[in-house]
This record gives structure tokens, sequence and C-alpha cells, in this order.
């Protein structure tokens, strides 16, 4: 065969090759879409400013701060893990 014959046969087909494409790749998106996620996360950023020394205001605010975020998670996970009370003695 010729590359006219080729192209005579794609002029002839060219709806089925354009449109099959289109048509797997949107049953592929429906299918993906379709299922429940199999990956979530979600994170919390504490930005502070590095501590002054002599500052110990600032450590006392800092380490409020993050006993609140760290409260603030999902039942408790956290602060389970690694055995943290909302109130620290140690500042």
């Amino acid at each position: 065969m010729q590359l006219r014959e080729y192209l005579a046969i794609l002029r002839r087909l060219w709806p089925v090759v354009a449109l099959l494409p289109l048509i797997v790749g949107g049953l592929s998106l429906a299918s993906a879409l379709g299922r429940p996620p199999a990956y979530q996360a979600t994170a919390r950023l504490l930005v502070t400013q590095a501590p002054q020394p002599g500052d110990e205001f600032f450590v006392a605010r800092l380490v409020t701060h993050t006993h609140r975020y760290l409260a603030l998670d999902d039942n408790g996970k956290v602060m389970a893990r690694f055995s943290l009370d909302t109130v620290s003695s140690v500042f």
C-alpha cells in the first residue's frame, strides 16, 4: 500500500480516530471520579519568630500556642502518641 491509500483510509475513518480516545478518556475520568479518595492529608503550620535571649514571655506564648494546636488534632491522636498534656510545666 502507498501513503495515499493510508491517508484515504484515515480520511474515511477520521470520526473513529477522533472519538475513540475521547470516549476512553471520558470513561477513565468517570471511573476515577466515582471512586473514593485513596489518600487524604491535612496539615497545620505554626510559624513563629525565633526567641530572643531573655524573652521568657515569647517562649511561654510559643508553648501555649503549640499545645493549643496539638490539642485541636482529631481525637487527640498526636497528643496521645507523644504523651503530651495540654499544660506544660517545663517553661
